[in-house]
């Protein structure tokens, strides 16, 4: 949290893809599975862009300095949750709004701190594997026209084990290597339609459903 924060924000606005990301990522540190009036899926931020990524990022930019962790926490567990489930259920915006080049770089940058063996800052932490395991899945699965059940996101987390489990078949299924890097390269791709193809074998991991 303290990462979304301090650098997140403040770095994102103009980036709706990194300003839906922090959003779910924020959203799923601070509300327990099943805890919600509603359980969140994977486009509960992804499709709700910027009426309820704005409110959780305002909300997220006010609370205390994260400089006072122990204050910080307290006024991120009070304040955050509402600002989860703010507005309509029904969606709000659809994939066109991420334009495909940028989600393509996007995406790649994604894969390289989950599975670049050489990477200088990896999510090797769990609660990081399965926040980057599920931003990936938001995208895998909606330009290959499926949907992302709150069950498929809530298992990346319910364990260390899972976290780990999971990122690990994330990178057997696409893997990155240290002699050649990415051997299914997403950098570059144009098209939703060719970030559904290069992206084929993460839908199963993922939990994409029909």
């Amino acid at each position: 949290l303290e990462h979304f924060k301090d650098i997140g924000v403040p770095a994102t606005l103009q980036d709706p893809i990194a300003r839906a990301a922090i959003a779910d990522g924020t959203c799923r540190l601070v509300v327990p599975p099943g805890s919600g009036p509603f359980p969140l899926d994977g486009y509960d931020f992804w499709h709700h862009n910027p009426e309820r990524v704005n409110s959780v990022l305002k909300a997220l930019a006010e609370l205390p300095s994260s400089s006072q962790p122990s204050k910080f926490v307290r006024a991120a567990k009070k304040q955050l949750p509402n600002a989860c489930f703010f507005g309509l259920r029904a969606e709000t915006s659809k994939l066109e709004l991420y334009e495909p080049s940028a989600l393509a770089k996007t995406l790649s940058n994604w894969h390289r701190v989950l599975c670049d063996p050489n990477c200088d800052d990896p999510a090797e932490e769990p609660q990081q594997q399965a926040l980057t395991t599920g931003f990936i899945c938001m995208a895998v699965c909606d330009t290959a026209k499926m949907k992302l059940t709150s069950a498929a996101m809530g298992s990346f987390s319910q364990s260390v084990a899972a976290a780990q489990s999971t990122a690990t078949s994330m990178c057997a299924a696409m893997p990155w290597t240290i002699t050649r890097g990415p051997l299914t390269p997403l950098d570059g791709l144009k098209s939703y339609d060719a970030i559904a193809a290069a992206t084929t074998p993460w839908r199963k991991v993922c939990g994409c459903t029909a």
